[in-house]
């Protein structure tokens, strides 16, 4: 069951393809913790191997966009350009909240909390 839900897009796929009903499963979720918490990791150790593959690619991707900035045309140019600020802006987001989460933990720790 956990590698259909893992191998899956959706849930749904996942029931149909291991023949479980949605109610079981959901079920298990709710009444087996050691199912629940074995989906969890799993799904976690699935989630952190991909954002590994991705920094492994986005020195690549950025790149792409480098040369794509130096198009001819207008709208690749654009494209690139919007695609880039987009990623900075999020890059920023990432650290400003990495910032506030430190900053709240380190309250938290020194109010004993």
């Amino acid at each position: 069951m956990i590698a259909a839900v893992l191998a899956e897009a959706t849930v749904s796929r996942a029931l149909k393809m291991a023949r479980c009903s949605r109610s079981t499963f959901y079920d298990w979720m709710e009444r087996d913790a050691v199912f629940a918490a074995e989906l969890r990791r799993q799904r976690s150790v699935l989630y952190e191997e991909t954002l590994h593959r991705l920094k492994g690619r986005a020195t690549a991707a950025v790149d792409v966009l480098e040369k794509l900035l130096g198009s001819d045309e207008e709208k690749i140019r654009l494209a690139a350009s919007r695609t880039i600020l987009e990623a900075a802006r999020f890059a920023h987001m990432d650290l400003d909240m990495e910032a506030r989460i430190a900053a709240l933990e380190r309250s938290a720790h020194e109010s004993g909390t």
